[in-house]
């Protein structure tokens, strides 16, 4: 599953993720179970601080909230989990801070 250093998605159609998931309930020692969490908690923080990155302040982009609707925006600033925005256009000036997640590169 590992090629050179990054890692294929998991293949939840035939059960990767399930497997995975289901061997992690086996498991009935904390002591044993702390490796896993920090494993996953280690990941997460790489992946966030990996996404955080293709941003800059400046940067023209596109916010997606909760409706599906897609609402043009700045980064005025980088922070350690979220990126602030203010938007443009018809809710200029309107800030928030989002996960990078909700933002497309323009």
């Amino acid at each position: 599953m590992a090629s050179s250093s990054t890692y294929e998605k998991l293949d939840v159609t035939n059960g990767d993720l399930t497997d995975l998931i289901d061997d992690i309930r086996l498991i009935k020692d904390n002591e044993e179970l702390i490796h896993i969490w920090n494993a996953v908690k280690n990941q997460w923080d790489r992946n966030l601080k990996r996404a955080l990155s293709k941003f800059y302040v400046g940067q023209d982009v596109e916010c997606v909230f909760k409706s599906g609707n897609y609402y043009p925006a700045v980064v005025e600033k980088i922070n350690k989990k979220t990126i602030g925005i203010k938007l443009t256009n018809e809710y200029a000036g309107k800030k928030y801070n989002v996960n990078p997640r909700w933002l497309v590169i323009k």
